[in-house]
């Protein structure tokens, strides 16, 4: 069982580890910052590897690289921003 909480991966990671979920799934963005009609998305990666720190969490995050409805400020190769994403966020 998985627990997604749209917009907000900090939420859905404190629900997760709450309810002993099996992953947290974090939509729209992870890393870097991306314009969407919405206004500017900016990354949740600190936030919520702040929190995983702070609870002493095992769940794993699963996230976007990019966000599908927005274009990304700085835009990278996909291979850049995934590889990013694993080992620097």
């Amino acid at each position: 069982m998985g627990i997604l909480m749209n917009w907000d991966g900090v939420s859905g990671l404190s629900v997760a580890d709450a309810v002993g979920a099996d992953f947290v799934r974090v939509e729209h963005l992870f890393t870097d910052a991306n314009v969407t009609s919405a206004g500017i998305l900016q990354a949740q990666c600190v936030d919520i590897a702040r929190l995983r720190k702070r609870i002493n969490t095992k769940v794993p995050v699963y996230a976007d690289v990019y966000e599908v409805h927005g274009v990304p400020l700085g835009r990278k190769p996909i291979e850049d921003a995934a590889w990013e994403a694993v080992h620097e966020a």
